[in-house]
C-alpha cells in the first residue's frame, strides 16, 4: 500500500532522486508504444511549433524536435526536477533552438493565444484536477485548425493495472474523452485505439475551428 501510493505520487510528479533519475527513464520505455502512436499521427513538419504537456522523461519531446527545422518544440512539466534533468539532458535541442521547456501548469500556461499549430499530451490526464480548465487553456494557445492529441490508457485497461492505479488516478473512457474535447469547442473528434504490455489505450485527435 505504502510503496503503491509513493510510485503513483511519482507518476503524477516526479520528484527527488527517484522521480529524476529511475522514473523518468522508465516513462520513456513504459510510454514508448503510446509515443509512437503520438508522432505518427502528429506527422511532424520542419515549421511545426508543437507542444507537448508533462513530457516526463521526454522520450516524445526529443523525438519530435529532431524533426524539427525551423520550428519549435515547447515542452511543459509542473515538476521542478523534471526541468532540472531536463536541461541537461536536452541541452544540444536547447542550444540548437529546436526544443524549449518551461515548469508551468497545464491549467495556466504562459503563452499567448494561438502559439501553436499542435499540441500533445500522454498519460497525463489522470491528474488534472480540472479536465475542462486544462482542455480550455489548451484551446486558447492552440491556432484555427490546429491538432491535439491526448494519449491515455483506457478505463478499463487501468482498473487490470492493480494497487498502484487507484491512488490519485481519474480513470476515463474513450467516449469521455470524446465527449470533453466536444464539450470545450474542439471539432472533428476521433478516437484511435493501441495496446501495449499495459492493454489498452486510445489517442484523442481533434481540432480546433
Amino acid at each position: 500500500m505504502i510503496l503503491a501510493k509513493f510510485i503513483a505520487r511519482q507518476l503524477r510528479k516526479p520528484s527527488g532522486f527517484f522521480g529524476k533519475y529511475f522514473l523518468t527513464h522508465m516513462l520513456n520505455r513504459s510510454n514508448k508504444a503510446m509515443n509512437d502512436q503520438v508522432l505518427h499521427l502528429l506527422q511532424v513538419q520542419q515549421d511545426d511549433r508543437i507542444l507537448e504537456i508533462g513530457f516526463g522523461g521526454g522520450d516524445l519531446l526529443t523525438r519530435m524536435a529532431q524533426n524539427i527545422g525551423d520550428g519549435l518544440i515547447t515542452g511543459v512539466d509542473f515538476s521542478s526536477d523534471v526541468i532540472d534533468i531536463g536541461e541537461k539532458r536536452f541541452q544540444p535541442l536547447l542550444d540548437a533552438g529546436k526544443l524549449e521547456i518551461h515548469h508551468a501548469d497545464a491549467g495556466s500556461l504562459p503563452f499567448d493565444a494561438n502559439s501553436f499549430n499542435k499540441v500533445c499530451t500522454v498519460n497525463t490526464i489522470y491528474f488534472w484536477p480540472d479536465v475542462e480548465q486544462v482542455l480550455q487553456e489548451l484551446l486558447r494557445v492552440l491556432q484555427s485548425k490546429g491538432l491535439i492529441i491526448i494519449s491515455l490508457t483506457t478505463r478499463e485497461s487501468m482498473n487490470k493495472l492493480g494497487e498502484i492505479t487507484r491512488h490519485g488516478f481519474i480513470k476515463y473512457s474513450a467516449e469521455d474523452i470524446k465527449q470533453w474535447l466536444g464539450k470545450v469547442g474542439f471539432i472533428n473528434v476521433r478516437i484511435i485505439f493501441g495496446k501495449n504490455n499495459h492493454g489498452e489505450f486510445i489517442c484523442a485527435v481533434g481540432e480546433k475551428f
